[in-house]
């Protein structure tokens, strides 16, 4: 979704490490780990994760979780400019800070 042709034809030298070779690597790695995770957890709570409803819904959390850590590592994400100024990846407010602006 994020990745440019662009970026794509750029030669790299074969000693060039993996993650700056593939920046969203670290992301995609992690996410092959929490989806499977996930899905467990919510299936021994009794929830149903097969249903193609079920799933349709859930590849909108992945991507907005892939989003947010590509966020995190610098990358562009289709999801960032669609939200625009009002981005809440772009704010953080912390609701326990008792102190007065």
């Amino acid at each position: 979704m994020s990745n440019s042709p662009q970026n794509n034809s750029i030669v790299q030298h074969p000693s060039t490490p993996d993650d700056i070779r593939q920046p969203n690597l670290k992301a995609e790695l992690l996410l092959q780990e929490i989806v499977p995770l996930t899905l467990e957890i919510m299936q021994e709570f009794g929830f149903e994760t097969t249903s193609d409803g079920f799933v349709k819904d859930y590849r909108i959390v992945m991507e907005i979780t892939r989003a947010i850590l590509y966020g995190q590592l610098g990358i562009r994400h289709d999801l960032h400019i669609g939200l625009g100024n009002n981005n809440p990846l772009n704010s953080f407010i912390d609701f326990n800070d008792d102190t007065e602006e």
